[in-house]
């Protein structure tokens, strides 16, 4: 309620105040008759030379600790709030100057260290923000607790300083320039710093620890094109000197070139703490990293409201809460590894069919299908993943099948059951009425190859019924359940009517009136056929054979999602047959 400024004047610093208190402002604009509402903010003082900035994003606090320019390393204990139980963090050393000379190019400075995820805490806590290097000299260490980030090297003559993740400096070219510093992400290469890591820590997403760029003749860039906080390297020819790294960014400082003017100092570091406010009941709400696949274990961004559980599970899934504060409820999240996903049908399933990775079933877009495989062999393969593992049966590959047909973009028309489903990588002249006939297996997979759109051809776009991909009504795709090999299902079928048997006829269409005691019930479409692309019914020709489903390359209409071949025995192993796995 103090007035502590009432003018006109467009600045005021409040003076004499008290270190380590917080203070909250309000600014109105007045006609001493009338007052606008309010703009507030806080911020706590403190005695160290560091300067501290607190904001707010929604429900949580972002503290920002960094050095002002030219300031040197500095410390403070931070004391955590009452109720505040767990922070997510960012700690960025300090950058590596650049190198200094009087011939050739010479090397801009490493980009700071970046260490960042999310811990418990309480009590008091150490925090150390390093400086930037000067030239020719190593930046410092950055600490938030025992968590640190060690700070870039210098450039050293005319090779690039390494970071402090450990990407290398590139060393000297030629006579024309020297070698970027290394990135907290990438390492460095001719001239140009290598690019620092992201973070959104504070909700804007802003590159840390990039390299400084080499000393040149025509041009030094810091990494990444400057904005992980790299200086550029001097540019002879324009008079351009080097320029410093970023401060708070942890960017390595710009190496000299040729005349002695020295390398630019490196940026100092920064540590920035992120946390719920404690008086806030908050329900607890999945972050950004739910519902998405990962390639590696998911650290960051995992609530976005509400105190994160630690990580569980090997990617399928990977799963963790995010509590209630202050009487709030908890949510429960997950998400996958990277060829994963969550059918929303009570399993999850590989999104890609199995690839061989050094005798794993791996799902992954890179390569062709693991094929010349028996049902006994990708059984295994499966159940070799770990518990719970299995090759995929005929009940899980129908639930997707259905589930796939109830999908509105899945049909050519756009409405379920007008037009037709896609059949994918399938396109034959004798089978399909098609313009040209596939003769091996679908050669890329992944972005960009979505349609079959010509013989042994894949590409982003073309006709609607080689699409490759199908919607699940969780908004998951999947990939290849129709056309390109065949797959195995863990299941065998034994010829005969009536529940359990399987008709033997070498090909039917799924309305036949012989397949209503079971085998529609069980594995096919409610009314489609092979005209909306569902796929054929290819009997049980022996005891004992195996399952197989999708159809392969050049199958025409005897491929789609509810395709199923009865005709080989589960010891089979053709190039034609590969298999996916669930769990």
């Amino acid at each position: 309620g103090t007035v502590v400024y009432n003018d006109n004047g467009n600045a005021f610093i409040d003076t004499g105040l008290t270190t380590n208190t917080q203070y909250c402002y309000a600014a109105y604009a007045t006609d001493n008759t009338e007052y606008t509402e309010p703009v507030t903010g806080c911020a706590t003082t403190i005695s160290t030379g560091l300067v501290f900035d607190q904001t707010t994003d929604g429900n949580y606090i972002i503290d920002k600790f960094t050095l002002p320019i030219g300031g040197s390393t500095s410390s403070l204990t931070w004391n955590v709030p009452n109720g505040v139980t767990q922070v997510e963090y960012l700690v960025v050393g300090g950058g590596g100057g650049g190198a200094s000379g009087v011939d050739y190019g010479y090397g801009g400075g490493g980009g700071g260290g970046v260490t960042k995820g999310i811990s418990s805490v309480s009590g008091s806590i150490s925090i150390i923000v390093g400086a930037g290097g000067s030239a020719d000299a190593d930046g410092a260490n950055s600490y938030f607790s025992s968590f640190s980030a060690t700070g870039g090297k210098k450039g050293v003559g005319t090779t690039g300083g390494a970071s402090g993740n450990g990407n290398s400096g590139a060393g000297l070219n030629n006579s024309y320039w020297g070698g970027g510093g290394g990135g907290a992400g990438f390492s460095g290469s001719n001239a140009t710093g290598g690019d620092g890591i992201t973070s959104d820590i504070t909700s804007t997403s802003a590159y840390y620890g990039g390299g400084g760029g080499g000393g040149t003749q025509a041009w030094g860039n810091g990494g990444p094109g400057g904005q992980g906080g790299g200086g550029a390297g001097r540019i002879q020819t324009m008079s351009i000197y080097a320029t410093v790294g970023t401060n708070g960014l942890g960017g390595g400082g710009g190496g000299d070139y040729r005349d002695g003017a020295g390398g630019a100092v490196g940026g100092s570091g920064v540590v920035i703490i992120r946390y719920m406010n404690p008086s806030a009941i908050v329900d607890g709400e999945c972050g950004t990293a739910s519902n998405i696949e990962h390639a590696s274990i998911p650290t960051t961004h995992l609530c976005s409201a509400g105190i994160v559980g630690s990580v569980t599970g090997d990617g399928v899934p990977y799963s963790w809460t995010c509590s209630g504060q202050n009487g709030g409820i908890t949510a429960n999240c997950e998400a996958t590894k990277v060829g994963w996903i969550n059918t929303g049908l009570g399993f999850y399933i590989m999104k890609y069919e199995a690839r061989n990775i050094s005798n794993v079933a791996t799902s992954i877009t890179s390569g062709t299908p693991w094929v010349s495989i028996t049902q006994t062999a990708a059984a295994f393969a499966c159940s070799s993943l770990g518990s719970g593992y299995h090759l995929i049966t005929n009940a899980e590959w129908t639930s997707l099948a259905r589930n796939i047909d109830s999908v509105a973009s899945n049909w050519s028309s756009g409405i379920v059951g007008s037009g037709y489903l896609s059949r994918g990588y399938s396109a034959s002249v004798t089978n399909g009425g098609d313009s040209f006939t596939n003769s091996q297996i679908a050669p890329y997979t992944g972005i960009g190859y979505e349609y079959n759109n010509g013989a042994n051809t894949v590409g982003a776009s073309g006709d609607f019924k080689f699409k490759r991909i199908h919607t699940l009504s969780t908004g998951k795709v999947i990939w290849d359940l129709a056309g390109n090999v065949w797959e195995w299902n863990n299941n065998i079928c034994m010829q005969g009517s009536g529940l359990g048997n399987w008709y033997n006829a070498s090909s039917a269409e799924w309305n036949d009136s012989n397949l209503d005691d079971y085998e529609r019930t069980v594995s096919g479409p409610s009314s489609f056929t092979s005209i909306q692309n569902v796929g054929k019914y290819l009997g049980c020709t022996a005891n004992g054979n195996g399952l197989l489903r999708g159809g392969k390359w050049y199958d025409g209409l005897n491929s789609g999602p509810f395709a199923l071949n009865l005709h080989n025995s589960i010891s089979y192993s053709g190039t034609d047959v590969g298999f996916r796995c669930a769990r």
